[in-house]
């Protein structure tokens, strides 16, 4: 059994979990919506977790952020305005800002005690906020994009839980509202959004691209 210098999920199904070494909790955190805590690792730099999720590593949040981003803005010949729902870290911010077409970037997160974390702890990734063409909104996602006028956003980028429960609405609902969508979650999502991306791909010998991130269980960009 591991000790209390350990963090450790545990995947409920899977027969698996993850550990991390930890050296110091330096973020404890109760917002109205979760508890946002952050740990300084040995070997996976800080770790931002919800509720006792992984959310986040300095190590390798790059694979979690591009893979979701650049594949869907890569659609779109000229990618102007776009929404982000969740990404209170800012990672996905910054890899949307690295598009020079982009004009206006909405950033929608529900709990504002995630983006003060990311602003305390990793300050690489809340860099991208200052950015003239950032704007942040710290309110409902599915309300958000409820009101919005159709065919506002060129692209949305989901950066939130899978499309169940709660959140499934919030799907459905950004699917009216623009022709390039990312969803982020399991493979039978992702082969959703596939269809999507194909279509918008003129290669007879495109591919589904669906990389495991390590640290987020049944976790699948497409």
């Amino acid at each position: 059994m591991l000790d209390d210098t350990w963090y450790t999920e545990q995947w409920a199904g899977e027969g698996s979990a993850i550990s991390l070494e930890i050296e110091d909790r330096i973020h404890d955190f109760l917002s109205p919506y979760q508890r946002v805590e952050v740990f300084q690792t040995t070997h996976f730099g800080k770790l931002m977790t919800l509720d006792g999720l992984v959310m986040v590593t300095e190590r390798d949040e790059f694979v979690y952020h591009e893979m979701l981003v650049h594949p869907a803005m890569f659609t779109h010949a000229n990618p102007k305005r776009v929404l982000i729902i969740g990404g209170g870290d800012c990672g996905t911010l910054r890899e949307v800002l690295k598009h020079d077409s982009v004009q206006q970037v909405d950033m929608v997160e529900l709990d504002q005690a995630v983006t003060e974390a990311a602003a305390l702890h990793f300050p690489t990734l809340h860099a991208a906020s200052f950015d003239p063409r950032a704007r942040l909104y710290f309110q409902d996602g599915i309300a958000w994009v409820a009101d919005a006028e159709p065919g506002h956003y060129d692209v949305i980028l989901i950066d939130s839980t899978d499309p169940v429960g709660p959140a499934q609405g919030l799907f459905q609902i950004a699917s009216r509202h623009t022709e390039t969508c990312a969803q982020f979650g399991t493979d039978r999502f992702g082969a959703r959004c596939y269809v999507r991306f194909r279509s918008h791909v003129p290669y007879p010998s495109a591919a589904a691209q669906a990389p495991a991130i390590p640290l987020v269980p049944d976790a699948r960009t497409g």
